[in-house]
């Protein structure tokens, strides 16, 4: 296997009750030619305090609140990898999660971006680690599919490098859901972005998610207004933008999350 590093790059925000196990479940990888850094985004918690424990095991780049995209590009351009892995701060990852997506990365040399399916948990201690876990089957994701139901977990995401460079960060602008949706829908209209199907990383369900509140719900539907403008060259794309707009709007005053999922009641082409 060649020892390409891997900048993994965590966004936290007040994350004192949950990022030890995420950065645990990143210092037990068994590829181990890493780097991690953790752009604490203005916390006002004791997650300063806590990642100042791991001094000797990770950067640590604080900066005033404002968000996860511009947290992520922040540590993005701090990195020095080959290849870039974003976890977020409550979120864990299977312990052969990079060994097995460098490996795909060897011998596909022509993808420039992969990912895993996910699995959600309340307790960590209920996580158990299959040790025959591989990438499984796998797919291809255009961008469609990926603006119409995004499938695509941040927290399982591992990227080339000159991938990002050739389509850029994440939009700051963009929060919520679509953050995330905005950038692989981006790469994925030039370059190719391969799904497994093994489920390499865990998404903690718990009271403090943000896709639990009402804001969340409004920069939804205020990234979508900007996905719209950027994808304005490509009918299909802006017809499954509206589509979802739509469907933001009703859910805007109810106390549920918006899912992109509820899209695949209805197909769009």
């Amino acid at each position: 296997m060649v020892n390409s590093i891997v900048s993994v790059v965590m966004p936290a925000f007040n994350s004192a009750d949950h990022v030890v196990e995420a950065l645990d479940s990143v210092l037990r990888q068994t590829y181990k030619s890493f780097e991690v850094i953790v752009v604490n985004d203005g916390s006002t918690d004791s997650t300063g305090d806590i990642l100042a424990k791991y001094e000797n095991l990770i950067k640590v780049i604080s900066t005033e609140n404002n968000g996860a995209s511009v947290a992520r590009n922040i540590g993005v351009l701090e990195s020095k990898g080959n290849y870039i892995a974003f976890l977020d701060s409550d979120d864990i990852w299977h312990p052969d999660k990079l060994k097995i997506q460098i490996e795909y990365f060897e011998e596909n040399t022509d993808v420039s971006m992969v990912a895993n399916r996910r699995e959600k948990f309340i307790d960590s201690h209920n996580v158990h680690f299959n040790k025959e876990k591989s990438f499984g089957a796998a797919s291809s994701l255009d961008h469609y599919t990926i603006l119409h139901r995004n499938p695509i977990h941040c927290s399982s995401v591992l990227i080339k490098r000159n991938a990002l460079a050739r389509s850029n960060l994440f939009d700051p602008r963009t929060k919520g859901a679509s953050e995330d949706t905005e950038l692989w829908a981006r790469i994925a209209r030039t370059q190719t972005i391969i799904l497994g199907n093994d489920i390499l990383s865990w998404l903690r369900d718990h009271a403090g998610n943000t896709t639990k509140t009402y804001g969340f719900r409004t920069n939804q539907l205020n990234s979508l207004n900007i996905m719209e403008k950027y994808w304005s060259d490509d009918v299909k794309a802006i017809k499954i933008i509206k589509k979802i707009c739509e469907v933001a709007v009703l859910l805007l005053p109810m106390k549920l999350p918006i899912e992109w999922s509820l899209m695949s009641q209805k197909n769009v082409s």
